[in-house]
This record gives structure tokens, C-alpha cells and sequence, in this order.
């Protein structure tokens, strides 16, 4: 398994299809309170 970092850096720029991420916390399309500046 690649590092998170390399991980969430190809699904960030599409370099690679992630298919499962595994965190300590609920990391789905459900966190809506996200601000990005």
C-alpha cells in the first residue's frame, strides 16, 4: 500500500484510481463542514 500522502496526492490529481482509504474518521462525500480557502 502506497503512503496517505501518495495516496490522497493521486486522487487529488487523478494519477491513480483509489479504490478504498482507510482513516481513523468518516473521510466520505459527507463531510460538508470543509471550509477551503
Amino acid at each position: 500500500d502506497p503512503p496517505v500522502a501518495i495516496a490522497v496526492g493521486d486522487w487529488y490529481f487523478d494519477r491513480a484510481e483509489v479504490k478504498l482509504v482507510v482513516c481513523p474518521y468518516p473521510c466520505d462525500k459527507s463531510c460538508h463542514n470543509l471550509v477551503f480557502r
